[in-house]
């Protein structure tokens, strides 16, 4: 049985310092979640459930704004922003698919949902080695590109947990359905305050051009009356 490491492992480690904080924090989360099911604390089973959905946007989101400012000063391809983004729309799908509206609706026995999280996590440690450190790793940007993308990032007043102002309302905007089985009494109270006016790179060319739409272009076109956004920088 494959078993999560509990901190990040050296050979996944972007440099880049919100994505690598990120993904530890995935780590401890889902680290959390398996102890809880083994406990059988359903209060904590649905609070790490809840806090990782959300999490899931906000990580994805965060990351495509950054690699939008990264296209920007062609330090990332068009067409590799775009595949990664793809990626980031299915892992979140199958997660909602067979996690998180299966648990809501109580479909999964204990050992269920161990399983499919344990093997859930490892899809996201997957990810990391197969698209991060391709996309913006230590040896395809050099540190001034890291700390330029994670200036803007900082800049950009984007939630950088599921714990800070906007969080849910990130989620609202891009996934009303699933807002909708959150338990709020899952979600931090600064968590649930509006999102302050966001400082987004100026770049509209979409990061997926089939019209589908990723997270960053949903937020970016305004969807959910964000209203006016502007550059960073």
């Amino acid at each position: 049985m494959t078993s999560i490491p509990k901190e990040l492992p050296d050979a996944l480690r972007t440099e880049h310092f919100f994505n690598d904080i990120h993904h530890q924090t995935f780590l401890i989360l889902f680290v959390s979640l398996l102890d809880a099911v083994r406990k059988e604390s359903a209060v904590v089973v649905e609070n790490c459930i809840d806090n990782i959905t959300v999490y899931l946007f906000i990580h994805f989101l965060d990351e495509e704004e950054g690699m939008t400012y990264a296209r920007s000063k062609g330090w990332v391809l068009p067409d590799a922003l775009a595949e990664h983004a793809a990626v980031h729309i299915n892992l979140v799908q199958w997660w909602n698919t067979h996690v998180f509206f299966p648990f809501k609706k109580g479909e999964l026995t204990c050992e269920s949902v161990f399983d499919l999280c344990r093997d859930y996590c490892m899809r996201i440690i997957d990810h990391i080695g197969a698209y991060d450190l391709k996309t913006y790793g230590p040896t395809v940007r050099d540190t001034d590109g890291s700390l330029g993308e994670n200036a803007h990032i900082s800049l950009s007043r984007l939630p950088l947990s599921p714990y800070m102002p906007g969080a849910l309302q990130i989620v609202t905007m891009l996934a009303p359905d699933v807002v909708a089985e959150i338990n709020p009494q899952s979600i931090a109270p600064a968590a649930r305050l509006r999102l302050p006016a966001l400082r987004l790179c100026a770049a509209n060319q979409p990061v997926l051009p089939d019209g589908r739409g990723s997270y960053r272009d949903i937020l970016y076109r305004g969807n959910g009356g964000i209203g006016v956004v502007s550059s960073a920088w």
